[in-house]
């Protein structure tokens, strides 16, 4: 036990009016609360990152330090070497290559729009659905609507990859403050555990670390091993898209890693922009590579995540479905990566809360 409570007379009666008086004067001044927490989030945001950081670069040095019997300075080293030389890699060899692909598909929207009508005009497209007018009157408004729809995309990913080279300071900072949180991570353990047992009763106390616990374990399962997968595949789909002389490739095979890690939608959101980028340059490529990235996501379905992943989640496509729906609609790409972890541990209490209350019975 950190912190004897009994040693305050009414120790839990002052910590409710405390806590009273916070909630009824947060909810009174809400606004004005929302903004002192964004600025505090901006000022402490290369701290939140520097957790963030040291909390996914963890397993790697605990790896070091476990495996390979390296001293903790040793495998901070090691750990931080290599997670520059890939940031350096990237932004020296990848990042602009990315960048002026982006750039190129934005400029070439209306080469791709009137190739679309060249190709329909010459399948006699508007034939084979027996309506002469069916170009002109409807593929003409798709193609229209799916000219803004992908310009809004291609801004969107054009602005993030500049706000992230605008980041690119926050986070080289986040990275140096990251190396003493790890450093020092088990005086930062301790202290958050303390704080807790502090703050709450020692029931709840530790119910909040064994919650915390879990659903850390269930991150590190899913999201670790999901992230190797999703690695293998889009380094399958880079090689098979040169193969196929696919335009912008080394785009693509990111964009197909990116949306593996989410279960079930991502790898079909995956296969839409190969196909629709291939389609406007040549329509039978895009079909074979259509049907490539098919079998691909089914090796991956059937074997690769079994074999890395398998039921370490242990959740029905039903829950994991339902979970990505929430957790995508209130936080959006975060809240589908997330979801499949965060519904494990859900479950997990659901089903504890279940038995608890037939043994009440």
């Amino acid at each position: 036990m950190f912190f004897n409570k009994e040693k305050i007379k009414y120790f839990d009666l002052i910590v409710a009016v405390i806590l009273s008086f916070i909630i009824i004067q947060a909810l009174l001044n809400y606004k004005s609360i929302f903004l002192l927490v964004g600025k505090a989030v901006n000022i402490l945001y290369p701290f939140i990152l520097a957790f963030i950081i040291a909390y996914v670069l963890n397993p790697v040095m605990n790896f070091l330090e476990n495996k390979l019997k390296l001293k903790r300075g040793q495998s901070i080293l090691i750990t931080y070497a290599c997670i520059v030389t890939i940031i350096v890699a990237f932004s020296m060899l990848l990042l602009p290559k990315i960048f002026n692909n982006v750039i190129e598909i934005a400029q070439s929207i209306p080469l791709f729009t009137t190739e679309m009508y060249k190709w329909m005009n010459s399948h006699n497209v508007g034939m084979l659905l027996n309506s002469e007018e069916f170009i002109r009157n409807n593929v003409g408004g798709l193609v229209q609507k799916f000219s803004v729809l992908t310009s809004n995309w291609l801004n969107i990913i054009l602005s993030t990859t500049i706000s992230f080279t605008s980041s690119l300071i926050n986070i080289l900072f986040g990275l140096i403050i990251s190396i003493y949180i790890l450093f020092d991570k088990e005086k930062f353990k301790d202290f958050s555990i303390k704080l807790t047992y502090i703050t709450f009763q020692e029931k709840w106390a530790n119910r909040i670390i064994e919650l915390i616990r879990n659903i850390d374990k269930m991150i590190s399962l899913y999201i670790g091993t999901k992230a190797v997968d999703s690695l293998i595949i889009g380094a399958i789909a880079l090689v098979a898209l040169i193969l196929f002389k696919s335009p912008y490739a080394m785009l693509i095979a990111i964009i197909v890693t990116i949306t593996n890690m989410i279960p079930y939608f991502g790898p079909f959101l995956g296969m839409i922009p190969p196909f629709l980028i291939n389609f406007f340059y040549d329509p039978k490529r895009a079909l074979w590579i259509l049907l490539f990235l098919i079998l691909l996501q089914q090796f991956d379905a059937w074997f690769l995540e079994p074999k890395l992943v398998g039921d370490k989640v242990g959740l029905s496509p039903f829950l994991l479905i339902l979970g990505i729906t929430i957790g995508g609609t209130l936080f959006g790409i975060w809240g589908m990566l997330l979801a499949s972890p965060i519904t494990a541990v859900i479950k997990i209490y659901m089903e504890r809360w279940f038995e608890y209350k037939i043994r009440k019975c």
